[in-house]
């Protein structure tokens, strides 16, 4: 690597994309992520190892069940190829296709599994249990049975930072843990997990930079953005929405913002093409002002190829233009926006302000993902803690700014002794409630997974 003689050269680029503050910024976050994948975090050693035992009983059971049903073929479910063949032709079901050829994908399998096709459900069922018992379970561990990751600082265009295991081969990406790992996640003894996070930020960041009227309205009136979603969507009042009707309000916002369309929305979400068609065409005529912002996102890449994000953060596309280039163009700003926002105002503020803001020293980082940050206090510091997350959840929800508006993210608080069974304490309480109330709150229930853990 030649890396001073070609930074005059990078700096020069960096400037006249008017990125040099972005790459500033950049640089700043090495070190914390530098910090945490040192620390790492304390692992349930037991419960990892009961977890791989009780998946193996799984994987054993319905791979019977499989054999019986295949036989005398005996499935290797690890060979597309053998799936496809057992599938299309012993079975003779209608392929499902991938740019013209048969596939048994992730998402041909549970298409099938919608279906009721008993071995497509077995299969996709076995191969959640294999990947939970390889990926997760057996995960190797350092000596002292912390798990730990290497961060890349630019692990992606959008600025967001990337995980994977250690040069040394063990650990894992610690920014896509499944709930049941993040049980396995424990909080050092004497001391206790605090995660803050951005709430709904993609969302809000989309409803301000496309100026769509009804999804701001919805958040600056504290309504709930996928009941709303599922409203408009069923035509019905928002207090008679369902539990299912929300998740699928909740599914429309976070997929059909980025231009999803009605084939791949039936696919992943496992629902007829018919109901998908319903639900695109229901959400993009409620919020006219989506699709109205994917035409600008366009018409700006026809000028010159970039966009900015609302830090600032400059992206010259490269790619032809096409539909895979536009929904990449269509997430950048909020997804960016979301990571430079966690970055700097979250992971960046709680690692370097502790020489002016004490109550800092004692809040040691351990983990950031996409929007949120999770570090671990000591239990005996309560009102510190107070103190601390004050300034964290003030620096996190400083106004945003796009065109001439201005927006706010919240930042959501939980607490717990381990990364999943968290009490979850909303930006509006925290604001509306006094010192005294939060700790009282939290202390309570510290103390109550204090008890179960010794009686455990």
């Amino acid at each position: 690597a030649v890396l001073p003689e070609i930074l005059p050269k990078v700096e020069k680029d960096l400037r006249r994309l008017g990125n040099y503050e972005t790459y500033q910024r950049q640089l700043k976050i090495v070190e914390p992520l530098v910090f945490m994948s040192t620390v790492g975090i304390k692992m349930d050693r037991a419960g990892l190892v009961k977890a791989a035992s009780d998946t193996r009983d799984k994987i054993h059971k319905l791979t019977i069940e499989l054999n019986e049903i295949t036989a005398p073929i005996v499935l290797n479910i690890k060979s597309p190829k053998q799936v496809a063949n057992y599938l299309y032709v012993n079975r003779g079901i209608k392929p499902i296709t991938h740019k013209g050829r048969p596939t048994t994908d992730g998402k041909a399998m549970n298409k099938l599994a919608a279906r009721g096709i008993r071995e497509a459900e077995i299969i996709v069922a076995l191969r959640h249990e294999h990947k939970m018992k390889g990926t997760y379970y057996e995960v190797e561990l350092d000596d002292d049975g912390r798990l730990r990751c290497s961060y890349n600082p630019v692990g992606t265009k959008q600025g967001r930072t990337s995980s994977s295991k250690t040069i040394f081969g063990r650990g894992a990406n610690m920014q896509n843990q499944p709930e049941p790992m993040k049980r396995m996640m424990q909080a050092d003894p004497g001391m206790f997990f605090t995660n803050i996070d951005a709430s709904q930020a993609e969302n809000r960041v989309v409803a301000y930079v496309a100026n769509e009227e009804a999804m701001i309205q919805a958040f600056e009136n504290g309504i709930d953005i996928h009941n709303q979603t599922a409203a408009l969507i069923y035509s019905k009042d928002i207090e008679d929405v369902l539990k299912d009707e929300r998740k699928m309000g909740k599914k429309a916002n976070h997929s059909l913002d980025y231009d999803e369309g009605p084939g791949e929305f039936s696919l992943i979400h496992q629902i007829p093409f018919t109901e998908a068609k319903f639900i695109v065409n229901r959400f993009h005529t409620v919020y006219p002002g989506i699709r109205e912002w994917h035409a600008s996102i366009r018409y700006q890449l026809s000028h010159n190829m970039q966009l900015k994000n609302c830090f600032g953060r400059v992206y010259k596309f490269m790619d032809r233009i096409g539909q895979d280039l536009y929904k990449q163009a269509y997430s950048f700003i909020p997804q960016s926006t979301v990571a430079d926002m966690v970055n700097v105002r979250g992971t960046q503020f709680t690692y370097y302000n502790t020489d002016n803001i004490t109550s800092l020293i004692r809040a040691q980082l351990v983990n950031t993902v996409h929007d949120s940050i999770l570090f671990q206090y000591m239990l005996d510091k309560l009102p510190e803690w107070y103190h601390a997350v004050s300034k964290i959840v003030k620096s996190m929800e400083q106004p945003l700014f796009w065109e001439d508006r201005m927006f706010v993210i919240p930042a959501d608080i939980s607490v717990g002794l381990n990364g999943y069974d968290m009490l979850e304490i909303t930006s509006k309480e925290f604001h509306s409630s006094s010192c005294e109330e939060v700790l009282s709150k939290v202390y309570a229930y510290l103390e109550e997974c204090l008890d179960a853990q010794a009686t455990a």
